[in-house]
């Protein structure tokens, strides 16, 4: 988990920022605002089902709140245009917006789901991360109120096994593993967020008997002996790690879960993993022709051999 950021100086990242007329302009975060001015980033994609409500929703609070903060809606993943398309889509008018121009930037404010939110402070620092309740805490933000990291772990005491006593409360909180005794039954669909999402990723679907392996070894035989040696293992690994995902998916997720459309998304991944080792299993026997590859490439050797 990254280090938390609140409290410190808001970290800067290069922008394409949408102007009148359909252009473009090169910018950073920061300079955005102005001194002493506080700000609202929403980090969003396209393809985010809850990002348009999410913009939508901030472009109404910066009729409000524009004169004390700058709202600026920043694409992760797609170039200028087509963060404005979004904007004209969905009627936002009053948000700046813009696109990252190093993708990986916003790993800086631990950008993993979208929509993310961030607050900065009108001292430049980092207020809110991720979970932003507004308009509530835009308030207590201009008021000086504590800082909030919903990334951070804080509230639970460094090193705490994650299956101790203050983790299996919060546990007790996530709509994901509430016991649920509707489980076995997938309709009607009580989250048809999630139930879209399983359907994409089983329209998805496919075997490895679908790939062509037969003009691989012309490729592999270019390759020096200390390439070879490093993709052989690197599919190692991968053929015995998709075999401990499957595990876990297995013992873990299908039992823990309580909500259907999820365990449904689950139980399809394990088959997915399956075909995963075994195309990682075939790369391997198409290309490791040492009779000893069975011990060689074996999980603890894996592990422990160089």
């Amino acid at each position: 988990m990254a280090q938390s950021i609140i409290g410190r100086a808001a970290p800067d990242m290069e922008l394409e920022v949408a102007v009148a007329g359909g252009g473009s302009e090169q910018s950073s975060l920061l300079a955005l605002r102005l001194p002493g001015q506080a700000m609202v980033v929403d980090f969003f994609a396209s393809w985010c089902k809850a990002c348009p409500k999410a913009g939508q929703k901030l472009d109404q609070l910066c009729l409000q709140y524009g004169d004390r903060y700058q709202f600026v809606l920043v694409c992760v993943d797609g170039g200028v245009d087509e963060a404005r398309a979004f904007a004209e889509e969905h009627g936002i008018t009053h948000c700046k917006v813009a696109s990252v121009v190093d993708e990986d930037a916003p790993e800086s404010y631990s950008v993993s789901g979208l929509p993310h939110h961030v607050l900065i402070a009108p001292d430049g620092t980092v207020a809110r991360n991720y979970e932003v309740n507004l308009p509530e805490d835009l308030e207590q933000v201009l008021k000086g109120g504590e800082a909030v990291d919903i990334l951070s772990t804080s509230s639970i005491p460094f090193g705490c096994s994650r299956i101790s006593a203050q983790y299996k409360e919060l546990e007790k909180q996530d709509p994901l593993l509430k016991e649920n005794p509707r489980r076995w039954v997938m309709f009607p669909l009580q989250y048809p967020e999630v139930w879209e999402m399983y359907k994409k990723h089983e329209a998805s679907f496919w075997t490895a008997e679908e790939i062509d392996l037969a003009s691989d070894n012309k490729d592999w035989d270019t390759l020096s002996a200390d390439e070879q040696h490093f993709v052989k293992h690197i599919l190692a690994f991968f053929a015995a790690s998709d075999g401990i995902v499957l595990e876990n998916l297995a013992g873990q997720f299908s039992t823990e879960v309580q909500i259907p459309e999820a365990r449904a998304f689950y139980g399809f991944q394990m088959a997915m993993e399956n075909i995963h080792s075994e195309t990682y299993s075939l790369l391997i026997e198409q290309y490791v022709k040492d009779p000893r590859k069975g011990t060689t490439f074996s999980t603890p050797s894996t592990r422990c051999r160089p």
